[in-house]
């Protein structure tokens, strides 16, 4: 956010979304054209307050209302090397924050306010510039996917005595953040407040009404996720009101997004409002000229962070192979280039490097990709590392280079193991775009490391089949990677730390060898899915199995649908069919391994079934081997010894039937079963009773 106060009275200052975690699939919000500095709300410039020697500072003001930041940055921080006033000098670090700022150099630039603030703090404790810088900071804090971070040092700003101004901004960036993470309606309140402010300036207006369609977007894509599930589970009630409120989530987007474009006078917000709306309303047939018309509102725009980022997101928005998409990756990356810009250079040169992919120009492909991987890494953004890795693995794949194209999916996993947890608990459109921005680098890989394998014995006690180490190194590998996918799932769906916790605690592989558990993996891909087999010592054994991944999801689907009607058998044609695919090439490799348990760790849809229900045609695989399963083999804590002495068990059930619910005739059955196996008495009042159940609830 930039100030704008050459003149008295003349003071606006614009909010939208920073730099998002990462630029596909992500709801990218306006950010002001022509930043300008930051000069103090006395309206008069800094460069009027300081003595005819500053020299210094007059050539980086001049050098950053040109759009070189790199030399802005360099006579700013010579300026701190002088002898400063303590209030010169905190604005001339407020001038560096915002030309970190500009650069995406965000650490530096909260540093640099950090700087700022302490000196007012200590000579001018009531300034009203702390609070404005105090935004700023906190939008920075958003920059780098610390949105509760931002919130926290926002929501004191909001319960304070503010400058009506002031205080539009702060519900402004709250806004942001809050929908970042989730919270939308918070975000759409704070909006809605700020757009019923009075004082409200129209360009403003238009850059919240920016915000609060992309708000609008996320939560729709949201409403849209959870029908989706609702639809899987059969719940079709409440996929139709999910999917209602889908709907009017999005008419309201595109609502606020058409007004803000109306509204505004300024062709880069117009430009990012059109944008914005396409991505949340598609009109394939009006996008070409669409394209080409908010491409004419950027050519004539002076460079910035924010012109750099609308072009990419233009070509982001395009198919690889339009000339356009070139272009506008190109203009972002002289843009980028201009400014100094690493970060956005490093996602024009890996856009550049999709569309030379897509022209079939490998060698042009991967030159762009390793250029958008070395700013990556001098830019410390990760975020986009794993982007450009990923891609070179694809594209070494397409050119037959298998090892290569392993080692960079390696390489990708290995990125996204160091940021998963900050992206998840940052940004909940990171979980959102999960499915398609993280979970294809794992499966992907699992893909490349199963190529043209077959069926395998390998361990530490027997030779392998196979006519080389490879393949036997390859399924371990392969393991590996679908433990770490099954990680980042969970932690993707709880967005927390428990995970890691639980991670930490775990530790079943002795207690697997010594309580004779075989482990049973399930690996869905798209024209395959493998069974894997760990025998108690170790011993791998695995099976592809020849179906795509729509057959299998189908029948699936239906099993599930048969095994649910509970007065009919119609289930067993299925149960045996997905029993002979799965489980039948197996057998034999069971029956000698003998284990007492089948310890399962099941794949994709495959979770949704229990792999027990499967038969072979006579007996059920549950009459056959005691089963249990697990998410993940690395959050299985059956190593940790436990006192069964001291496990206590509440077992409460229900008998008679209640509403649209049919009696349960085996709960009583069951909970004496579990009561036999765990100890305890019946509780008065509180067991199984053939009666309507208790008005309240137990404590």
């Amino acid at each position: 956010m930039v100030w704008n106060q050459k003149k008295r009275g003349s003071q606006k200052k614009i909010t939208g979304d920073q730099w998002g975690m990462t630029m596909n699939q992500r709801w990218v919000g306006c950010i002001l054209a022509g930043f300008l500095l930051a000069m103090g709300l006395h309206g008069l410039p800094v460069i009027a307050q300081v003595s005819p020697q500053m020299g210094v500072m007059e050539q980086g003001v001049s050098a950053y209302q040109a759009g070189d930041l790199i030399r802005a940055i360099a006579q700013w921080q010579q300026a701190l090397t002088l002898n400063l006033p303590p209030e010169t000098r905190a604005l001339v670090q407020q001038n560096l924050a915002l030309a970190y700022r500009d650069q995406g150099r965000f650490d530096q630039a909260i540093q640099a306010w950090n700087e700022a603030i302490n000196l007012y703090r200590r000579h001018r404790p009531k300034a009203p510039e702390i609070a404005q810088w105090q935004i700023d900071q906190a939008q920075a804090y958003s920059g780098l996917g610390q949105d509760q971070r931002a919130i926290d040092q926002l929501e004191p700003l909001i319960n304070s005595s503010l400058d009506p101004q002031l205080r539009i901004l702060v519900q402004g960036a709250l806004g942001n953040a809050y929908s970042r993470i989730g919270k939308y309606e918070e975000a759409i309140a704070q909006f809605t407040n700020a757009l019923n402010s009075p004082e409200l300036h129209p360009e403003l207006a238009a850059t919240l009404l920016n915000d609060l369609g992309n708000t609008y977007g996320r939560y729709y894509q949201d409403r849209q996720r959870q029908a989706t599930g609702a639809e899987i589970e059969g719940d079709l009630d409440l996929a139709r009101q999910l999917n209602e409120a889908a709907a009017t989530l999005k008419a309201k987007g595109i609502a606020a997004l058409e007004q803000g474009m109306a509204q505004s006078t300024d062709p880069l917000r117009q430009a990012q409002a059109q944008l914005n709306r396409h991505k949340l309303a598609p009109n394939p047939g009006q996008w070409p000229a669409i394209a080409e018309a908010i491409a004419a509102q950027l050519r004539p725009l002076p460079p910035s962070q924010a012109v750099a980022i609308a072009w990419l997101n233009l070509s982001q928005q395009l198919e690889s192979d339009q000339p356009l998409a070139q272009t506008a990756a190109a203009a972002a990356l002289e843009i980028a280039n201009h400014i100094g810009d690493q970060r956005s250079q490093s996602f024009a040169w890996g856009r550049l490097g999709e569309w030379y992919q897509a022209q079939g120009d490998d060698r042009r492909g991967l030159a762009a990709l390793e250029q958008a991987q070395f700013l990556a890494q001098q830019s410390n953004a990760p975020d986009s590392l794993y982007r450009w890795q990923w891609q070179a693995g694809r594209l070494f794949n397409h050119r037959g280079d298998r090892p290569r194209a392993i080692q960079a999916y390696q390489q990708a996993i290995a990125t996204l193991q160091t940021i998963r947890g900050d992206l998840v608990s940052a940004n909940r459109d990171f979980q959102f775009d999960f499915q398609e921005a993280v979970e294809p680098v794992y499966r992907e890989l699992m893909a490349l490391l199963f190529t043209g394998d077959s069926v395998a014995l390998v361990g530490p006690k027997q030779e392998s089949k196979l006519a080389n180490t490879t393949t036997a190194n390859s399924v371990k590998a392969a393991l590996d990677v679908l433990e770490l996918l099954k990680l980042a799932e969970l932690q993707n769906f709880f967005g927390d730390d428990c995970v890691q916790v639980a991670k930490a605690q775990g530790n079943a592989q002795e207690a697997i060898a010594a309580s004779n558990t075989a482990l049973l993996y399930s690996v869905i891909l798209p024209e395959q899915t493998q069974m894997i087999l760990q025998a108690p010592d170790g011993r791998i054994i695995h099976h592809r199995v020849d179906i795509s991944q729509g057959e299998l999801e189908d029948l699936i689907e239906e099993f599930r649908y048969l095994l649910e009607l509970r007065i009919t058998n119609q289930y067993r044609p299925l149960a045996q069919k997905l029993y002979d695919l799965l489980i039948r090439p197996l057998a034999a490799d069971l029956a000698a391994i003998n284990p007492d348990t089948i310890l399962m760790i099941n794949d994709g849809a495959l979770r949704r079934i229990p792999l027990g229900a499967l038969q072979d045609g006579r007996t059920f695989l549950i009459e056959e081997y005691a089963i249990a399963t697990t998410p993940s083999l690395s959050l299985t804590t059956s190593g940790i010894p436990t006192d069964q002495t001291r496990i206590r068990a509440l077992s409460v059930g229900l008998t008679v039937g209640r509403d649209a619910f049919a009696p349960l005739s085996n709960v009583a059955q069951e909970i004496t079963a579990v009561q036999s196996l765990m100890g305890g008495a019946e509780t008065p009042g509180s067991g199984i009773h053939d009666r309507q159940p208790p008005a309240k609830p137990l404590k």
